[in-house]
């Protein structure tokens, strides 16, 4: 009951620096008592974040925080607060990262006559981190191919959604493999000019 006590009373001074404008004691006041909680959250092995990545996390996270608490308005526990934003941003540093992992697959595809596009996985039995970069990696291609438009879409849809080789692509098709490789690296080329699409400039 004291702990709680302590706790509630800690908590209230974080709110008042940070609403009363003393941003630099607020700061001081979190980092004493969720920066452990913070830290614990962002190493978590679900995340498999290095230890930099861990550190550019923490940072954003502590941001993420500071910037709400002045208007912040209790409905819950600061703590349960703290933790939905260090989720959430733990969840957006994966999607940032599948999203580059992503790009490379689908920019970097060569003619990987004898296999899938992806390594095939069972969508069960993946971990949070897992699931998250599979989910965005099949966004990031369907993003790609509605880009690119009708003329790319049948052979990239087998290649990205369907995750065949480029065998199974010409069998598919009844064309010959040089021409499945073509279409795919003048699809891929073009799409290498529309940066926007994955909000990054590419090399």
């Amino acid at each position: 009951m004291r702990k709680r006590a302590t706790r509630d009373l800690h908590d209230q001074g974080i709110l008042s620096s940070y609403q009363g404008g003393d941003v630099e004691t607020g700061a001081r006041l979190l980092e004493d008592g969720y920066g452990a909680y913070i830290r614990s959250i962002v190493a978590s092995g679900k995340w498999k974040f290095d230890v930099f990545t861990q550190q550019d996390v923490r940072q954003v996270i502590v941001g993420a925080v500071s910037r709400r608490l002045p208007t912040f308005e209790v409905k819950g526990s600061l703590k349960a607060f703290i933790s939905r934003v260090a989720h959430n941003q733990c969840v957006d540093e994966v999607r940032r990262q599948a999203r580059r992992q992503a790009h490379e697959y689908l920019y970097q595809d060569r003619e990987l006559e004898d296999g899938p596009a992806f390594e095939p996985v069972d969508v069960k039995e993946l971990d949070p981190h897992d699931a998250i970069v599979c989910n965005e990696r099949a966004l990031m291609a369907r993003e790609l191919i509605d880009a690119l438009g009708e003329k790319c879409r049948e052979v990239l849809s087998l290649r990205y959604l369907e995750e065949l080789s480029y065998k199974d692509i010409q069998k598919r098709l009844g064309i010959p493999l040089g021409t499945v490789c073509k279409r795919i690296s003048d699809c891929l080329e073009r799409a290498r000019k529309m940066p926007k699409i994955f909000g990054e400039e590419m090399e």
